[in-house]
């Protein structure tokens, strides 16, 4: 049975994301590079010795450990580096959000304002014309 995690809101577990084969796989992997590195190392000699065996087991132990820790350390703070991205976008949503709002009521006030001036630009053009008209009246 597996062990219990505590997950804060919005975190899945590991396996619910990658599946359960996914760590195994990574460990096939390291195996496999290991094997080439020890190749590489070594040379290709057509079977392994005890000896061959136990100098690819201290190359993984005394190389690999160091290598091992960074990419453990590096994926275990990916979620922690995820999560403050998250609230980093977030919060630039929400301040674009209030920037929006804010946007949207000066148009409003503007869209009147507009709206007001376009009705006095005609009452004055009415009101010129009135003036144009009385002006010709009272020449005639």
């Amino acid at each position: 049975m597996g062990m219990a995690v505590f997950r804060g809101p919005g975190e899945a577990a590991w396996s619910d994301c990658h599946g359960d084969g996914f760590l195994s796989e990574i460990f096939q992997m390291l195996r496999k590079a290991e094997a080439e590195r020890f190749d590489d190392r070594f040379g290709d000699r057509g079977g392994t010795s005890l000896q061959q065996s136990q100098a690819l087991a201290l190359a993984v132990r005394g190389d690999d450990v160091p290598a091992i820790d960074d990419r453990t350390t590096g994926s275990a703070e990916m979620p922690k580096r995820t999560r403050l991205s998250m609230i980093a976008i977030e919060e630039r949503a929400l301040r674009a959000e209030t920037e929006l709002n804010r946007q949207a009521q000066l148009n409003k006030v503007l869209e009147r304002e507009m709206r007001a001036l376009k009705s006095e630009h005609e009452r004055v053009g009415q009101r010129v014309k009135r003036l144009l008209t009385q002006l010709d009246e009272a020449q005639i």
